[in-house]
């Protein structure tokens, strides 16, 4: 039997095992014959033990040694590297400080674009941010200059056309706070160009306020590039320097994009932490978010959202009554569609803006954060909020409805209720109507009956007769209501009417009938009543000249009516007339009367009389 002792799990036990016999075999035991099997189990456990130290210690010294080994060759690579990288960079500066542009060869442009893989651009390297193409712009048109310290690189308020990066040494940049110390910085100095090509010293104290130190591979100048603005800052070099320029349109081609997209990323980054949901994320969550975002400009009046239209995008903004547009659709309705309308109302507007799908799964279902479960909860205010609002202004519409008709049938006065008692009263009549009873005088009092007698309407009018007696058919018209024993119809010159006398023998009269126009009262004309009399006709229910010259304009050429029933059923208009019109009523609704053929062979045309005519003449 063979026992094993040692199996090695790495290179080197595999080695040792190789060259050491570390197993106890039958054979070795058989030199121990004089020990019992309890003593040979013993001294079986005892070689092993043994056997296992001196392994620890030969693995451990082994180990040391391979660390050894791997430090020396790191190091040794580092310095192999570091030896490449600057040789390589010492090429590349000459080439782009002594060989033009157009005078470099292939070689040349691959030996800068393999040292342009290297640099940096602010933290990121230049491989990870441009393309070949780009690379290879840069190395076509890149130009290195050596400046020494205390050099003037570009002044505040001067154009920016250029684009700057530190290959070696350091420079600083300064700011000058006011208009006056800015102005006498630029009256010492030459422009841009001439202070690149020919390096002007200057004392670094007089440039103003310090504000910012650029390393090696930093890059400045980039915002007034991006923006044609003037130079906000002042450069200059603290060290000897080797820098390299970028006209704009070689910016333009290859870095412009890069710059763009980061001052794009920090103002969205700028605008989501001032979102109340998110202030509390790190700058890494609102970087990783950021991306994935679009920023949105609106103007005045320019609709955001609409109410009914599908959305795949949740807009995000510092809004006053919400931050989130759609947030509510995705959490509490699960609609697919906008249930707001969102309009803007300042001068301009921005917003970010990202697909659905990103917002659930950033935001809404993002392990790292409680964000979502605050926006769930927000929403679902936000949705109980609307909906009591909703019910609120459906009840505010039912009770704003109800005050109009109430407002026309129920005003809050004695006259008002009144005038909706006898409406009803008059509108509402069946045949099962309790007529209401009056108590008449005693005397010579007539009370003709009266069938409902058809009438003849206009296109928009509407005529309704009653029986005797109803109460007040007329007055609601002008809201007013008397006693029926007080009227009278006395022996009067009714201006070209004297055969009414004869009809009614001069003796008073319960009202024998009475007509209406549903139009005319719209037009709050005012019906003859021979409760107001003496007078014929109200003096507060004016006609118009309009009217009067319609009632003199017809002719007699219809059926047989009575006289009373016309008179009853004139509104005013023809009583007051005393003309052969036949046409009654004002406004939007026309009535049309007739009268019998002998009663009107003795009409004639005489001049109006006014009530008040009347009351001269006599009546009573």
């Amino acid at each position: 039997m063979n026992v094993s002792l040692f199996e090695g799990t790495s290179e080197y036990e595999k080695v040792l095992g190789d060259k050491f016999d570390l197993n106890v075999t039958e054979e070795d035991l058989a030199a121990f014959d004089h020990f019992t099997g309890k003593n040979k189990m013993f001294l079986v456990t005892f070689i092993m033990r043994w056997r296992n130290q001196a392994l620890d210690k030969t693995r451990s010294s082994m180990q040391m040694a391979f660390n050894a080994i791997k430090a020396k060759m790191r190091e040794v690579q580092i310095e192999q590297a570091l030896r490449e990288k600057e040789k390589l960079e010492e090429d590349s500066i000459n080439i782009l400080s002594s060989v033009p542009p157009a005078d470099r060869m292939e070689d040349h442009l691959e030996t800068v674009k393999s040292w342009l893989m290297r640099m940096r651009i602010g933290k990121d390297k230049v491989s990870h941010c441009l393309g070949r193409e780009e690379i290879a712009n840069l190395a076509r048109g890149l130009v290195a200059y050596s400046l020494p310290a205390n050099s003037l690189i570009f002044i505040q308020g001067d154009k920016g056309s250029h684009y700057f990066w530190v290959l070696r040494g350091h420079v600083d940049l300064f700011t000058a706070f006011t208009a006056k110390d800015e102005l006498k910085l630029r009256s010492n100095f030459r422009g841009q160009d001439d202070l690149i090509a020919n390096p002007s010293q200057v004392d670094l104290e007089k440039l103003g306020d310090y504000v910012a130190t650029m390393e090696a591979y930093d890059g400045f100048g980039e915002l007034s590039v991006l923006s044609d603005a003037p130079r906000s800052l002042s450069a200059a070099t603290t060290s000897d320097c080797i820098i390299c320029r970028l006209d704009k349109n070689l910016y333009d081609s290859s870095i412009k994009a890069i710059h763009a997209e980061k001052q794009s990323l920090f103002e969205k980054k700028k605008m989501l932490g001032k979102v109340p949901t998110f202030s509390s994320w790190t700058d890494s969550a609102l970087t990783h978010v950021s991306y994935t975002m679009t920023k949105v400009e609106y103007a005045m009046n320019d609709k955001i959202v609409m109410f009914g239209v599908s959305f795949t995008e949740v807009r995000v903004a510092n809004l006053l009554s919400g931050s989130i547009l759609g947030d509510l659709e995705l959490t509490v309705e699960k609609s697919e569609t906008y249930r707001v309308t969102a309009r803007v109302k300042t001068s301009s507007c921005v917003m970010l803006k990202m697909s659905t799908d990103d917002f659930k799964d950033l935001i809404l279902n993002s392990p790292d954060s409680d964000v979502g479960q605050t926006i769930r909860s927000n929403a679902a205010a936000t949705s109980a909020f609307r909906k009591t609002r909703l019910l609120e202004a459906q009840k505010a519409k039912k009770f704003e409805k109800k005050v109009k008709v109430d407002k026309k049938l129920s005003e809050a006065s004695t006259v008002s209720k009144l005038r909706n008692k006898v409406k009803r009263a008059s509108f509402d009549r069946r045949p099962s109507f309790d007529r209401p009873k009056f108590e008449l005088p005693e005397g010579n009092i007539r009370r003709p009956s009266f069938e409902p007698i058809p009438r003849q309407v206009g296109r928009r009018a509407q005529i309704k007769s009653f029986h005797s007696g109803d109460l007040g058919s007329n007055d609601f018209m002008r809201g007013l209501l008397n006693e029926v024993q007080s009227d009278w119809m006395g022996p009067l010159d009714l201006n070209g009417f004297p055969e009414v006398n004869s009809k009614l023998d001069q003796k008073p009269f319960f009202r024998p009938s009475t007509t209406q126009s549903k139009a005319t009262r719209a037009n709050n004309m005012t019906a003859l009543d021979p409760y107001s009399l003496p007078g014929l006709r109200d003096t507060s229910a004016p006609t118009s000249p309009k009217t009067l010259r319609r009632l003199k304009s017809k002719s007699l050429n219809q059926a047989p009516v009575t006289i009373a029933g016309a008179l009853q059923s004139s509104f005013g208009d023809f009583a007051a007339g005393g003309n052969n019109g036949r046409y009654i009523g004002g406004g939007r609704g026309r009535v049309r009367k007739s009268f019998n053929k002998d009663a009107a062979a003795a009409l004639g045309k005489r001049p109006m009389l006014s009530a008040m005519d009347v009351q001269k003449k006599g009546g009573t």
